[in-house]
């Protein structure tokens, strides 16, 4: 889903026509536990609503991005560290 919404916006597509895709890619993103395909998709968020004019809101979803690209690479780190 989040492959259909970045390629809709590249060829074009209006905020409104995006909004949805880019909440119902985060929804699955969240059922399916993947913490990387969230960030990704929280950062789509926040760029949709940057060029749209909606500055705080971009900025909330950036800083959630962040959040979630840290606690990715502390996974990352504290498994390298047990598994070498």
């Amino acid at each position: 889903m989040l492959n259909i919404a970045n390629a809709l916006e590249e060829d074009g597509a209006t905020y409104y026509e995006l909004q949805p895709l880019y909440d119902k890619a985060l929804n699955l993103a969240i059922e399916a536990g993947n913490p990387r395909l969230k960030a990704n998709t929280i950062n789509s968020l926040a760029v949709l609503h940057e060029t749209n004019g909606e500055h705080e809101k971009s900025s909330k979803f950036s800083y959630t991005a962040v959040h979630f690209v840290k606690k990715i690479l502390l996974t990352f780190v504290n498994y390298r560290e047990s598994y070498g």
